[in-house]
C-alpha cells in the first residue's frame, strides 16, 4: 500500500486531532478512511481521500441544526 496515510499522519495534514480524524472515517457521509478501511485496527487514507475531505471541509462543531440537511 503505497502513498498511504495513518490517522497519526492526516491529522498533521489537516490539522485536526487523531480522534477527530477517526470520528471522520467512522462517519459514513465523510471521505476518509473509505478506500481501505480499517487495516490491523489502523484506519488507512489514501492522499485522494485527503483531497476529497479539503473539498469538502470540516465539520462544524456541535450538533446540526434542525432543518437544514
Amino acid at each position: 500500500m503505497k502513498n498511504t496515510l495513518t490517522t497519526k499522519e492526516a491529522s498533521k495534514l489537516l490539522k485536526v486531532s487523531v480522534s477527530r480524524i477517526e470520528q471522520h472515517c467512522r462517519n459514513k457521509k465523510r471521505p476518509l478512511g473509505k478506500t481501505f478501511g480499517k487495516f490491523s485496527g489502523v484506519w488507512v487514507i489514501t492522499p485522494a481521500e485527503i483531497k476529497e475531505f479539503r473539498k469538502v471541509g470540516k465539520l462544524p462543531p456541535g450538533a446540526p441544526r434542525k432543518g437544514t440537511q
